[in-house]
């Protein structure tokens, strides 16, 4: 197993997209916990209680004449816009959502690995540090980029302000950081640079080519 991650702007799902496209599975922890927030009964019963019902839209259907909810869609802006400024409920969430996500990972990891028989997989992870997440893996890849490149990819965002750039970017841990946490808890951390010139492909090869050659030979 292997962990992409690195801060906001740096390019992670693109550089993911790549690796998808060379043969690679990639588990994208976003769209796991979008999903789960949608379809796990605890998760909906939980947010609801704390966040209010209203966290939630209904869409009803008639079905043999009754009234059937078909879906359940949670309200994503509005419950951003509370966890952006209350911790504690910030915290909640992650409490709930988290252990989902891993659990939801392993299991697709199974799959990959003993059922379909791909040599790794990799997901994706912006919390990779913060979540403790990193505790699982022995190998991580660092996308990282200059600083003005990934403020001015945040702000080119839907509905993005500088004050919300500034404040997104607050709660992350530096890449700095990020980089020595990783290499305390003796994980072997790898860099691709997503700088909008240096060829990002050529990069992902060389890491599949690495990964393949250690996998195989057992280092």
């Amino acid at each position: 197993m292997i962990a992409i991650t690195g801060g906001i702007g740096a390019g992670k799902s693109y550089v993911s997209n790549i690796f998808e496209e060379n043969g690679i599975p990639v588990f994208n922890t976003d769209n796991c916990a979008k999903e789960l927030m949608n379809s796990d009964p605890k998760i909906i019963y939980e947010f609801k209680r704390i966040f209010g019902e209203s966290i939630y839209h209904y869409d009803f259907q008639e079905i043999f004449g009754e009234s059937v909810c078909v879906n359940c869609e949670l309200d994503r802006k509005a419950l951003g816009d509370i966890i952006f400024y209350d911790k504690q409920k910030k915290l909640q969430l992650e409490a709930l959502v988290h252990p989902a996500v891993t659990k939801a990972f392993m299991d697709w990891k199974y799959d990959k690995i003993y059922k379909e028989n791909y040599p790794f997989v990799m997901i994706e992870n912006a919390i990779l540090t913060s979540s403790n997440s990193y505790k699982l893996f022995e190998y991580a890849i660092l996308v990282e980029a200059p600083l003005e490149v990934r403020k001015e990819r945040i702000m080119a965002r839907p509905g993005m302000t500088q004050e919300k750039m500034e404040m997104i970017m607050g709660q992350q841990d530096d890449p700095r950081d990020v980089f020595l946490k990783l290499m305390e808890a003796n994980i072997s951390v790898g860099k691709i640079f997503n700088d909008g010139q240096i060829d990002v492909e050529s990069q992902v090869l060389n890491t599949i080519a690495t990964f393949e050659y250690r996998f195989k030979n057992n280092y």
